[in-house]
């Protein structure tokens, strides 16, 4: 599973997807090596501290508090179904 909240750029982004789909798709040829070279670089001891703390401020910064004095935005699709905004 890849829910969206478990994303990191070094630990668990794009490429290990990628990965992860090119074995579940029993690809005849293995992921290619240097297309990991920029996220493996950075898990070294000194970078990959600096990666955790600034992808935290990040997720901090891009939280979204919903306002709970006001009610949900309903919208109706084209098919007449209710989607919650």
């Amino acid at each position: 599973a890849w829910p969206a909240n478990s994303y990191h750029p070094i630990n668990r982004n794009c490429l290990d997807f990628a990965e992860a789909f090119c074995e579940a798709l029993r690809c005849p040829e293995p992921f290619p090596e240097w297309v990991r070279g920029l996220p493996d670089v950075a898990k070294t001891p000194t970078l990959q501290p600096v990666a955790d703390y600034t992808w935290g401020w990040i997720k901090w910064w891009h939280e979204e508090t919903p306002d709970e004095s006001q009610p949900p935005n309903f919208l109706l699709c084209n098919q007449g179904c209710t989607i919650c905004c």
